[in-house]
Parts: structure tokens; sequence; C-alpha cells
């Protein structure tokens, strides 16, 4: 009962962190601060939800992979899109996720998700992303895609100047997986982590 009250008060606080952004946010006139206020607020509601999770579930120590990101990825999507028709597919196994992996890799998502909204539609009014997570042999393998303009010529993640882009290669080491990309058909980043660290 002590566990589940401290995450509850743990999601708590960070809403009221969430609510005082959004409130010095309508208080500023440029829209380029604006959006660094938002984009910040969707980084505590990703962790925000991890906790509200594990207050929900009978497991205090694990959040299931499926049900968090069946929350959190139409959240970002919806909230970001504008009047864009953006169609969100998800393909997801479910797994339990310790804190320490869950809240990393949450933050991750939500950081891809919203460079393919911001990004990924320069110029288009439709398309589709497409959000994956599976377990395989005890590692999780994750794919953020989708069917815009496709990536920069020259880009790579680790000479990306965003703080996007430099949390999700940050996260990437915290979670001590492997990040490819490529665009084809699609634009894809491929996010592959151990379920549990292998012992020191």
């Amino acid at each position: 009962m002590l566990l589940k009250e401290v995450h509850h008060r743990v999601k708590n606080n960070l809403q009221i962190i969430s609510s005082l952004l959004f409130l010095q946010k309508e208080g500023i006139a440029d829209p380029v601060i604006q959006n660094m206020f938002e984009e910040s607020r969707h980084r505590i509601t990703s962790m925000a939800l991890v906790h509200e999770e594990l207050y929900r579930s009978g497991d205090l120590g694990r959040v299931d992979l499926q049900e968090y990101l069946e929350r959190l990825a139409p959240k970002v999507v919806q909230s970001l899109r504008g009047e864009k028709d953006l169609q969100l597919t998800l393909e997801l196994s479910s797994c339990l996720l310790a804190l320490d992996k869950a809240i990393p890799f949450g933050l991750l998502v939500n950081e891809l998700l919203t460079n393919a909204v911001k990004h990924g539609f320069v110029g288009r009014d439709a398309g589709t992303i497409r959000l994956s997570a599976t377990v395989e042999g005890g590692l999780v393998r994750a794919e953020v895609a989708d069917d815009g303009v496709g990536l920069p010529e020259g880009f790579h993640p680790e000479a990306a100047k965003s703080l996007g882009m430099q949390l999700v290669v940050q996260l990437t080491r915290q979670l001590r997986g492997s990040l490819t990309f490529g665009t084809g058909r699609e634009t894809v980043f491929r996010l592959t982590f151990p379920c549990i660290d292998p012992p020191a």
C-alpha cells in the first residue's frame, strides 16, 4: 500500500509540474519558446504514465510495455498533429519492464514520435506513423516509422543538434541498447535493448 501511494504521489507531482509548464507557456508570445515548453510537458507526461501504470497494476516494480505504449503513443501524436490527418498504427507485444527501463524507454519513444510528427510530414497533410515493440530472446525490439518526406541528407542522430535527438542517443546508451535508422518506403528508427541488464 505504501509503494502504491508513493507511485500515486509521484504521478500527481509530475502532473502538477506539467500544469505549471502549461500555465507558463500560455504567458509567452514566442511560438518557438512555447513549443519548447510543450515538448517538456510531453516528456513529463511519459514519466508520469509509468508511475500511473505501476499504481494501477498489481506489480509495483514493473510496467506492461503494451499497455503503457497504448496510452502514451496516441497522446503524443494527437497533441502534436494539428490539422494534419496522421494515422497511428500500433503493433505491440506484452512485456513487463522494470522502472529503470520503462522510464528511459518511454522518453525515447516520446522523442521519436515527436520527431516523426513534427518533421516527417512537412508540406504534407496526411500520413501514417507506425510504432511496434516485440520481445525476442530477452531483447526488446522497437520501431518508430513514418511514410513521410524522409530524413535530411547526411542526417545522423549522433551529429544532430536538437535536444530531442541528443536525448535519443543518450537514452539508448542508458538502456545499453543499439539504434539504427534508414529511409526507404518508410523512415524507420529501430531500437534494440535487453529487458534485463546483464550482471556486471
